[in-house]
Order: structure tokens, then C-alpha cells, then sequence
């Protein structure tokens, strides 16, 4: 009969597979026989461990003993405004928002005037707006998110497009208007309507692409079911050895505050799982035996408990081990063995995933990529950048991103007007723009000398942006209708490379006649459908990919079931 004695309950159940017994409920008294033999004092103790040895049994991970609780992903919403809508706005506003909306404005615009701050409120050029989405995991304070923007059931708002989000707060999800609701992130940013792949967009609906910023830092603690000094002590010190001193700090009998190491520090999510995972072996065989057998379950998939994350949490020990199964005949036994091996430090197994990257039959290239993207600098750029010129988007996406991650000097950034960047990275061949719409606005150019067509005719789908030149041009000449008043803006001369062309639509216009950088002041939101017109009709000899924008909706969905 197996007894199981509960962690949280001291509850007993029992059921008839076997004679083997389990007890995990551990007394202070207990773990102190253990500690005292680990510190010498073995001889005085022996008689009281010896009856106590079979009771006491570690062998678990920290997960059996404790919750790990961190910075989980926070689901926040709140209202704003959003400005700049011409006349597709509306002066409606539900009553019990107004007074928000009110206090709201006069904080931002520093004003006491109720009249000043009901004039804007009211206005059709502007918009009152819902306001939502989910701070992710872990996220330390400033971490830029996306968030939804949609108008208000019953208002007369008509569109958000070309509209700019005025700066609000978020508070916990069902927490909007309750008093003393703690406010975790504000949002601000031009509101992004879908408006490519041919579809037909809701313009009451946006998204704000990287425009939300998280205010708290995230904590990280380790609460032990049941208060045991000593086995508190045993858990921290185990942390400590294994990821660095000073990780875990005990702040009472059953109560560890945890400082993710920088390496961890944009994977908190990861590591939380690895503490959780962390293994208090009973003795130094039993470690053994846990090591070999969660290197024997690498082949395994939809794991209840993560081997790999097991391995990793156990350490560098486990390095030995795990090196044999590089040489397994199952490609996902080797690309498991290797990302194992990578995150403790062994280099060498970069090249078992470059090889699994380079079979272009290989269902885990892109697997491989993300996991030398963590590898050091070196290793990155010595593997990876072969892989700029792939004919696979994703394959060539993945690499991007490690190589960014590292500021490579294959890539060059460049800030364009005040709400995205412009990114070039040297490829030789499949030119493309990808668009990049999530957490951070980008055009990214794969090609260095990307050019438009001579003899080249480009309007935008709603005709306020007109790109042309005629056949012997030296200078393509670029002109915008004025958003504010009749009459248009330009032209602006560019030349025919993609970058100059986005430049020239991108960058702020500038009150000085002579100024260095002249542009249009044209949206991110408007120039994207720009560049795929120009892609997909043959002026711009390049693909044109855009990265779906963020289903937060689909995300919230799953939380709240």
C-alpha cells in the first residue's frame, strides 16, 4: 500500500500499487539532523539519523516543497482619449466615465478648469476610448507593451485612424473607477487601424504598438507550504550555489525573496520554472540517477514535467550526461540536448544547432536560430548570419533577432520622425521589408540597395500620398495632402533607394529650408500599405512581409476561462 502524507493538508491517502513509502511533511527537527551531519557533526547525531532515515526524504524539487510566485502576465485596462480625428470622432461620453475623463485631463494638461477640460472632452475631433491589454510576465518597470484601443458602445465615432492615444493609466482588469486601484502602466502612442493584407479594417478599433510602459518592478518569491526554518535555509542555499550568491535572500521560516541573475532578466518566465524545477537531492547517487533520467526523457514530447528545464535547473553537472545524446539518430533528441547545453555554457553544442538550422528539411531551424540567440556574442555572430540570406522568412526573421539582440554591426538602426525606426541589414539576395508591429514599431530592410523603379506611379489607397518620377528623373519627387488644413505638402525630393523614399515620407517636417533631414511627416499606420503597394505592384524589387499584429483579444480570452 502506498501512503502519501500531504504537503499543505496532512492528509492521508492510500491506493494499492505497491509497497513503497512517501513522506513529505519535514520537521524542523529533521532537517536539522541533516544539516548537523553535512557539518560535522555526524558522529554525535548518528544513532537519531539512522532511525530517522528512512522517513526523511528529499529528492524532490522545490516545486514539491513551495509555490514559486512571480510578476505573472496582468491583464490592465482603463480609458483615454484619442485626438487628431478630424470629425470622426465624438462629443458623447457615458456620464460615468465623464468625471474620469475630466480628472484625467486636467492632471495631464496641468489645468484646474473643468470648462477647458470639458471643451476638449467634447469635441469631435476626439474620442473617448477603451483602453486594454496584458503587462507580460516578469516585466520589469518600463517594459513597453501593446495595448487595444476601441471607441465606446453608443458614441458616434466613426474611425481612430491617424488618431494619437493622449496619456492614461491602466489598472487591473474589472478595476477601472475603484477607489484606490493600484495603477500598473499608462499608454500613450498613435493608434494603428489594420489597413493591409486587403482586408476590410474596423476603424474603431486599434491597437497601440509598443505604446503602454509598465510602472512596477516584479517580484519574485519562493513561500514554502508549511514554515520550516531549516528547510527554508536548504532551499535558499541550493538556489544560491546554483544560479550565484546573493539570488536568494530568506526573509522568514517559510519565505524566500529571489533577484533573477541578468541573464535572466528578459526570461523571467524561464526562470521561474527553473527554481520551481530546482532539485534538493538526498545524496550525491540520487542526483546521479535524476540527472541520467531526465536525459533519457529528452525525446519525449508534450512533457508534463520539462526535462530540459529539469537539466538546466540541475546545472553544469549535468553537461557529461547529456553531451551523449548529440549523437542520437532523433533530430529533436539532439536539438533538445544542445539547447540544454548551450544555456550551461558549453559552446561547442552552437554547432549541433547551426547543422539542425542548415537542414532546410528541418522542422526546428527556427528552434535552433532562437536558441543560439542566446548563446554569447561570438558564437552568435559566427553561426548565424549565414542565415540573413535564407530563402525561408522565418528562418531569416529568427537570426535578425539574435543578431539585433547583440547590436551587430550587420544591422543599422536609425530613428525615423518620433514614432518608429528604420532597421538595414546587409543581405545579398531575397530582398524584403518586413514590418515589424508588435512592442516595437520597425521597417526592416534586408537588402542594402534596395531601389524603386524610374518611370515609378504610387498613391496610397486613400490618395493622400502620391510617389512618382518620370523616366529620366535623378530625384523621385514625393507630395502629401495637408492633414490640417486644404492644400498639400511637398514635394520632397528623394532618391530612388527604398530608405531614402522612407526617410523622405517618415521624418518630422522641418521649419528650416536647408535642414538635413526633410520629410513628410507621414504615419508609421500610412506608410506600411505604402510599402506593400510598391512591393506587390513591381515598383520596389523586393517581398513585402508584415508581422501579424498582437491577438490580444485571443490572449485575454484564454486568461479569463
Amino acid at each position: 500500500m502506498l501512503v502519501r502524507i500531504h504537503r499543505a493538508r496532512g492528509s492521508i491517502d492510500c491506493d494499492s500499487k505497491g509497497v513503497s513509502m512517501r513522506k513529505t511533511v519535514i520537521s524542523v527537527f529533521s532537517m536539522a539532523m541533516i544539516l548537523l551531519t553535512i557539518s560535522g557533526c555526524a558522529k554525535k547525531n548518528k544513532e537519531k539519523i539512522a532511525q530517522l532515515e528512512e522517513a526523511i526524504q528529499l529528492n524532490q524539487n522545490i516545486g514539491y516543497f513551495a509555490e514559486v510566485f512571480s510578476s505573472n502576465a496582468v491583464l490592465v485596462e482603463g480609458y483615454g482619449i484619442v485626438m487628431g480625428l478630424g470629425k470622426n470622432g465624438s462629443a458623447q461620453c457615458p456620464v460615468g466615465i465623464e468625471s474620469q475623463m475630466v480628472k484625467l485631463i486636467q492632471r495631464k494638461l496641468n489645468t484646474t478648469s473643468r470648462k477647458e477640460a470639458l471643451d476638449l472632452l467634447k469635441s469631435r475631433d476626439n474620442a473617448v476610448v477603451r483602453v486594454y491589454g496584458i503587462i507580460p510576465t516578469g516585466s520589469a518597470k518600463g517594459t513597453k507593451f501593446d495595448v487595444i484601443v476601441e471607441a465606446l458602445e453608443g458614441t458616434q465615432t466613426t474611425s481612430l485612424e491617424g488618431g494619437t492615444l493622449f496619456e492614461c493609466n491602466l489598472v487591473p482588469y474589472n478595476r477601472v473607477g475603484v477607489a484606490g486601484a493600484r495603477e500598473l502602466a499608462t499608454a500613450k502612442g498613435a493608434v494603428y487601424v489594420e489597413n493591409i493584407n486587403g482586408g476590410s479594417p474596423n476603424k474603431t478599433k486599434g491597437v497601440v504598438i509598443g505604446g503602454a510602459e509598465s510602472i512596477e518592478e516584479p517580484v519574485m518569491t519562493v513561500a514554502l507550504y508549511e514554515q520550516n526554518f531549516m528547510l527554508t535555509s536548504l532551499i535558499r542555499n541550493m538556489i544560491n550555489d546554483r544560479f550565484g550568491s546573493g539570488t536568494a535572500i530568506a526573509k522568514t521560516p517559510g519565505l524566500i525573496l529571489i533577484n533573477p541573475p541578468t541573464e535572466y532578466s528578459n526570461r523571467q518566465e524561464k526562470f521561474t520554472k527553473l527554481i520551481k524545477a530546482l532539485y534538493l537531492p538526498q545524496n550525491d547517487q540520487t542526483q546521479i540517477a535524476r540527472i541520467k533520467e531526465l536525459a533519457s526523457q529528452l525525446g519525449e514530447k508534450n512533457q508534463i514535467f520539462d526535462s530540459e528545464i529539469g537539466l538546466e535547473a540541475i546545472g553544469r553537472r549535468c553537461i557529461g550526461y547529456v553531451r551523449e545524446y548529440l549523437k542520437s539518430d532523433n533530430e529533436y533528441v539532439r536539438l533538445r540536448a544542445a539547447r540544454v547545453l548551450l544555456d550551461l555554457g558549453d559552446d561547442d553544442a552552437a554547432w549541433t544547432l547551426r547543422d539542425i538550422a542548415l537542414d532546410k528539411k528541418s522542422p526546428y531551424r527556427v528552434e535552433a536560430i532562437e536558441a543560439i540567440g542566446y548563446a554569447d556574442r561570438d558564437i552568435i555572430q559566427q553561426t548565424l548570419r549565414v542565415f540573413i540570406d535564407d530563402e525561408d522568412i522565418d528562418v531569416r526573421i529568427a537570426a535578425y533577432r539574435a543578431l539585433k539582440r547583440i547590436d551587430d554591426v550587420s544591422i543599422t538602426t536609425e530613428q525615423i520622425g518620433n514614432e518608429f525606426t528604420m532597421e538595414v541589414i546587409e543581405a545579398h539576395q531575397n530582398n524584403t521589408i518586413y514590418i515589424r508591429r508588435q512592442k516595437d514599431p520597425a521597417i526592416i530592410v534586408f537588402g542594402r540597395d534596395i531601389k524603386a523603379i524610374h518611370n515609378i506611379f504610387i498613391t496610397s489607397k486613400d490618395h493622400k500620398v502620391t510617389i512618382c518620377a518620370t523616366p529620366n528623373a535623378d530625384k523621385v519627387s514625393i507630395i502629401r495632402k495637408n492633414p490640417f488644413k486644404p492644400g498639400i505638402i511637398g514635394p520632397i525630393k528623394s532618391g530612388y533607394s527604398i530608405t531614402s523614399i522612407i526617410r523622405a515620407l517618415g521624418e518630422s517636417p522641418s521649419k528650416k529650408a536647408f535642414s538635413f533631414k526633410q520629410g513628410l511627416g507621414v504615419d508609421f499606420a500610412e506608410i506600411v500599405p505604402i510599402l506593400e503597394t510598391m512591393c506587390k505592384s513591381g515598383a520596389v524589387n523586393a517581398k513585402f512581409v508584415a508581422q501579424p499584429l498582437a491577438d490580444i483579444d485571443s490572449e485575454i480570452k484564454a486568461r479569463l476561462k
